[in-house]
């Protein structure tokens, strides 16, 4: 006889690292090659994390579910927004988050990233996720950024203008 599936919804809840209200909760589980979450729901069909913690949240599924707190991890129901692709494209280019390459760090802060960054085999066991919460990156920015990939960031210096 096959075993029963646990409840979605407490599968769901062992998956992230509740913060305070005011936190991005991060996701903890398997992610997909774009950072975002990925939950499997009734055992048949994959959904992103933040999809899912907003249809439990609120009840529906916007055709767009926005962060407003930027970070790709996070499940807090109070960081999520309803949108359309339009309110996304919109969002990404005022927070320079579009195409990669116009993600903005000090010299000073690539320097931080390279020093404090531990690897780890596929995200598990390093802090990438931490780095990338703390500068408002992408985590694959820091893994470039720390193992001197180029092109997929710029380096602004105040002093030097654009690196």
């Amino acid at each position: 006889m096959a075993k029963p599936k646990a409840d979605n919804r407490a599968r769901f809840l062992q998956k992230f690292t509740m913060a305070g209200p005011n936190d991005c909760w991060l996701w903890t589980g398997k992610t997909i090659n774009s950072g975002y979450g990925y939950f499997w729901v009734e055992g048949t069909k994959h959904m992103t994390a933040h999809r899912y913690a907003f249809l439990q949240a609120y009840g529906y599924l916007p055709t767009v579910v926005r962060h407003s707190c930027d970070v790709k991890l996070c499940v807090n129901p109070a960081h999520l927004l309803p949108g359309t692709s339009k309110d996304n494209s919109q969002d990404m280019a005022s927070r320079h988050r579009m195409g990669g390459g116009n993600v903005k760090l000090t010299a000073a802060q690539v320097e931080e990233i390279r020093r404090r960054f531990v690897s780890g085999s596929h995200g598990r066991g390093g802090n990438r996720r931490q780095l990338a919460l703390e500068f408002g990156v992408d985590s694959k920015h820091i893994w470039r950024i720390a193992t001197g990939r180029a092109g997929d960031y710029r380096i602004t210096d105040p002093k030097r203008g654009v690196a």
